[in-house]
């Protein structure tokens, strides 16, 4: 029988006390009421003390991709949409908002799993993006270098198209190629000098070394990102939607089929050409929600996407909907 003396307990403090929680919990396999009966603590302080020791790091969990990409609705939205992969996970409780933090927190436990040493991954802007960022556990990839796909713009939610690019590099010990310019600019004439810079006309053709690239797709709503952004005005996504734009893939309006809705906008946006992202050997998309189903449809049709990760009520409208 386990045993351990009380003075020792006592002994324990700081990081000590949660290695030493995690310690029988995780690896002895003690319960909580045991474990508080051993350290003379309350089952709720253990209970502390486990989530210390994960959010510490001492811990890690994670569950096999294997399993949801071997559900039902994953072969289903695969075989529609013509896809490799297509990673499901299960409603949670609460909004839209909660449940696309999931997915993101899924998509930073499988994406890694999809990069090999030498790769090199684009990545687009928004607070999907970021999310995913955020939750990728530090590792190493070798020689894998991360690339921002859209130019640099103010948000009011802090998900810059830099601060995406930056952070998955940083956890995935990747190397960083920032596009050093904005996302936008006023003039067409503009956006043409911008791009023949030296350092910018670099980072641009740093862009077509990606073979790999993880995007989101943006809804066409007033509460777009784009227009929060200050990128265009409601009153231009009006005009937009009625020209048929459905979606925003990379800072760029496309309608339900997937093709690039010709505006001046289009012309005054530095990003990744959209027919070079759907030439890639793979395009990775992250998105849910009943507000994004007609945007993911529309890129899925476009050809941009090769894998997918979305909750289980997101890929039952996805099935519902006409190829």
């Amino acid at each position: 029988m386990y045993k351990r003396k009380k003075s020792h307990a006592k002994q324990l403090s700081g990081d000590d006390i949660i290695i030493e929680t995690a310690w029988l919990y995780y690896h002895d396999n003690l319960t909580q009421e045991k474990i508080a009966q051993l350290l003379h603590v309350s089952r709720p302080t253990v209970a502390n003390y486990l989530q210390k020791a994960r959010d510490k790091g001492f811990v890690r969990t994670s569950v096999s991709p294997e399993v949801f990409l071997g559900h039902r609705l994953s072969h289903a939205i695969r075989e529609k949409y013509n896809l490799h992969a297509v990673y499901i996970i299960p409603d949670g409780k609460g909004n839209q908002h909660i449940q696309a933090e999931r997915v993101a927190k899924a998509a930073a436990e499988w994406i890694p799993s999809l990069l090999k040493p030498h790769d090199t991954l684009g990545v687009a802007w928004g607070e999907t993006m970021l999310n995913v960022a955020n939750y990728i556990r530090p590792q190493s990839i070798e020689s894998l270098s991360i690339v921002q796909l859209v130019g640099s713009m103010p948000s009011p939610y802090g998900y810059g198209s830099e601060a995406c690019a930056t952070i998955m590099a940083k956890a995935l010990g990747a190397h960083c190629i920032n596009l050093y310019c904005p996302a936008v600019v006023s003039t067409i004439w503009l956006a043409e000098k911008l791009c023949q810079e030296p350092i910018v006309a670099r980072q641009l053709n740093c862009i077509n070394e990606c073979n790999k690239a993880v995007f989101a797709a943006g809804g066409c709503e007033d509460d777009s990102h784009i227009i929060t952004s200050s990128v265009t005005t409601p009153e231009a996504m009006q005009e937009y939607r009625e020209q048929g734009a459905v979606g925003v893939l990379c800072a760029q309006l496309i309608d339900a089929n997937g093709y690039q809705i010709p505006s001046d906008l289009q012309n005054r946006t530095i990003a990744v050409d959209l027919d070079f992202l759907k030439s890639l050997e793979m395009g990775i998309l992250v998105s849910s929600g009943s507000n994004r189903v007609k945007p993911m449809i529309a890129t899925l049709r476009g050809g941009f996407v090769t894998h997918m990760i979305t909750n289980t009520s997101t890929a039952e409208r996805l099935l519902q909907h006409k190829r």
